[in-house]
């Protein structure tokens, strides 16, 4: 997840320190050198080139290795980005060359992987497989983990062009391999959302190759790799917790992966210098690599052998069809979709049968699909197009109808995770919704079903029925304002905002200057939530109901959330680019009073939500956009959902775009009256937007919530 804007301010930054270095027309070379990479990142392969071309002369001219090699690396991928393949192959060539000269073994693979993609498009296919088969080589003997998986990879695509599938197919699950015992050796969830971007294309390939050649169970297992992964990671470790005796063989794991984690860093830093400056450590250090692979292999053998769900939960589960059949209820069907760039796979998950299907939707279709949906069902001035809705039905969902039962556990990918498949129309007359006639809920993959439903740990039941917060003061323009409690001084820096910034030392906390910000009110959150605690018998002056300038974050913050059965929040929910300062997704409470502690600004942030622990049967976001994060790829949308079902809670309710306060007030009270009468959740929450749509006929106004987790 490259963020563009951040690495520009680095460089201006790099631009002001270079001009004050002794040797200042070197250090500008150099950070020319970072520029024209962000420049060819963005294709602007001319203004790269013009920037690299006098680095090479002033690199050659000073003698030096780096910026030489920074600069033929640079102009080969510009040239590359152009299709001048054969200008591109010149300059990896000349980097190849000096890099074999000064024994610089990381170098030497890396330009001979580039050597081989363009000897590829040029159509010598032969000699670009002699080359990949070196970089191979290179990279076991220097333990050069991310080369090896990318000339996998690479061997892959050229062997199924040339129609040797079972080859390219254990090629391409060698990278997997790989892939994956690298990302297991990050132990910072941010670090592993990072990693898998670029990795993607590779399952891809092998989840299609492996569907062509009949192998439909393998594909299934390999989309598990491809989904959610960071997800399975949290709930994983969270489980892992619960028992003392997991801890211990946890802990000796983790120590084993930061162990390899360190030695692949040393290694990859050394390598990446000329054989001249290397340090003598540096084989004892591969083999110390070696050793410590071996053992963490065979400590994953033992704890497999001796206690079989702490090695599902340390090495993140995915799973086969036959575990997802094996936790499907029967009157169930688990509908995974794998979206590529031509087709979309589908296997519909029952008790006792399995049917996988391939629609002709590719992923430029899904994009404008779900596009075309969002644009007008989260729009209040009209109503979205029946044949629209038709259409994605059609597209997405009528092959599979029938091999559905009546309870659709629906698992997306790609776009798919910003559509709402209750809305999808079946028959124009009427019109007939997929709402109408099946219970719905969601899972981000069958590997999250199976690990949610059979390694849940026991709970003990809480004490009490409902925690909840609505119609926050928002701030001074609130009509309760003038009579209530007075709200904390702007000076004191109330107002700043909280800004998490990922960076190289992990997460950190500024503040921001003063913004105007304006959230309006949402008066009938309240009526909202006094409904719902009358059916429980709550008086709505309890502490357990949070209502004006009682629902802040302090007051959310020192709430022992173990005790709760349900926890609903009515509330604002804003994503990333919506309030100046806020890089993550959050809640809006009301802005704090004097006493409350100086980091408490009026924003619960998924980061904050990732530190608490809740007992809750369910949280419900009753707020706009709460089902929506930052889409990352092999993840899927990172947001609240992910939060709270990290921090405990097995079912999430949240929307995919801003709703109507009024209909949101009536479906939410409608929802948790089948509640009280002991219906299930996902029954419960169908059944309350089939009431909704009798009075909000529009899908704007019952469609936007929908059930993450478990639905039972």
């Amino acid at each position: 997840m490259r963020n563009y804007e951040k690495e520009n301010e680095m460089i201006k930054r790099a631009y002001k320190i270079a001009k004050t270095m002794i040797n200042r027309p070197y250090w500008e070379a150099y950070v020319n050198c970072y520029q024209a990479r962000l420049d060819i990142a963005s294709k602007n392969y001319e203004k790269a080139k013009a920037l690299l071309k006098p680095a090479l002369k002033t690199g050659k001219k000073v003698g030096s290795y780096k910026l030489n090699i920074q600069a033929l690396h640079g102009l080969g991928d510009a040239y590359y980005g152009e299709g001048k393949y054969e200008e591109a192959k010149g300059y990896y060539e000349e980097a190849l060359k000096l890099a074999r000269k000064l024994k610089a073994k990381a170098d030497e693979g890396l330009f001979l992987l580039k050597l081989a993609k363009a000897e590829k498009v040029l159509g010598r296919i032969d000699l670009a497989l002699k080359d990949l088969f070196q970089v191979s080589t290179l990279a076991k003997k220097t333990a050069s983990y991310e080369l090896l998986w990318r000339a996998d990879y690479e061997m892959g695509l050229i062997l199924e062009a040339k129609g040797r599938g079972k080859e390219a197919f254990e090629r391409y699950a060698q990278a997997i391999e790989v892939i994956e015992k690298i990302r297991g050796g990050l132990h910072k969830e941010e670090y592993r959302l990072g990693y898998m971007a670029g990795k993607m294309p590779v399952y891809e390939q092998a989840v299609l190759l492996a569907y062509r050649m009949g192998k439909k169970d393998r594909a299934f297992s390999l989309v598990q790799k491809a989904k959610a992964r960071v997800l399975l990671d949290l709930l994983g470790s969270r489980m892992v917790a619960q028992r003392e005796e997991d801890r211990r063989l946890a802990r000796r794991e983790h120590l084993l992966q930061v162990k390899i984690k360190a030695l692949m860093e040393r290694i990859s830093e050394e390598e990446a210098k000329p054989k001249r400056l290397q340090s003598r450590k540096l084989k004892k250090w591969r083999e110390e690599l070696r050793s410590a692979l071996k053992e963490h292999e065979t400590l994953l053998a033992e704890i497999k052998r001796t206690n079989p769900r702490l090695a599902s939960l340390v090495t993140a589960p995915t799973v086969g069809l036959r575990e997802v059949q094996s936790a499907l209820y029967p009157d169930e069907s688990l509908v995974e979709y794998f979206v590529t760039e031509d087709k979309t796979l589908v296997w519909v998950v029952r008790k006792n049968k399995v049917k996988p299907l391939e629609l002709p939707v590719g992923r430029g279709e899904v994009s404008d699909l779900v596009s075309n949906i969002r644009s007008e069902i989260s729009t209040p001035s009209f109503s979205p197009s029946i044949s629209l809705l038709h259409q994605a039905y059609r597209k997405l969902l009528a092959s599979v109808a029938p091999y559905l039962a009546h309870n659709i556990i629906l698992a997306p990918h790609d776009q798919l995770y910003l559509l709402p498949f209750e809305a999808l129309v079946v028959n124009k007359a009427g019109p007939y919704y997929v709402v109408d006639s099946h219970f719905v809920s969601y899972y981000s993959s069958g590997s999250a079903l199976v690990l949610n439903r059979r390694y849940q740990e026991k709970k003990p039941s809480p004490s009490k029925p409902l925690f909840a917060v609505a119609d926050p003061v928002f701030g001074p323009k609130d009509s309760r304002y003038r009579g209530g409690l007075q709200l904390a001084k702007a000076e004191r820096g109330a107002l700043a905002r909280r800004v998490w910034m990922s960076n190289e030392m992990g997460s950190l906390v500024q503040e921001k200057k003063q913004e105007k910000l304006v959230f309006n009110r949402l008066p009938n959150t309240a009526l909202e939530v006094k409904g719902i605690a009358s059916l429980y018998g709550i008086s709505e002056k309890s502490t357990d109901i949070n209502i004006g300038f009682s629902a802040t974050e302090k007051v959310v913050k020192q709430a022992d959330h173990t005790k709760y059965r349900f926890e609903h929040y009515a509330t604002h929910g804003v994503v990333r680019g919506d309030v100046p300062g806020i890089k993550e997704p959050a809640l809006v409470f009301a802005l704090p009073n004097p006493e409350d502690p100086e980091l408490d600004e009026g924003f619960w942030t998924m980061s904050e939500i990732f530190g608490m622990k809740s007992n809750a049967e369910m949280v419900v976001l009753s707020a706009c956009k709460t089902a929506l994060g930052e889409e990352v790829p092999g993840e899927g949308l990172i947001g609240l959902t992910r939060a709270f079902m990290y921090a405990g809670a097995p079912t999430v309710v949240a929307s995919l775009w801003s709703v109507n306060d009024p209909a949101t007030a009536f479906l939410m009270k409608s929802f948790y009256r089948y509640l009280r009468k002991g219906i299930d959740k996902s029954r419960a929450l169908t059944l309350a937007k089939r009431e909704t749509m009798r009075r909000f006929h529009n899908p704007y106004y019952w469609a936007p919530f929908i059930m993450e987790g478990e639905g039972r």
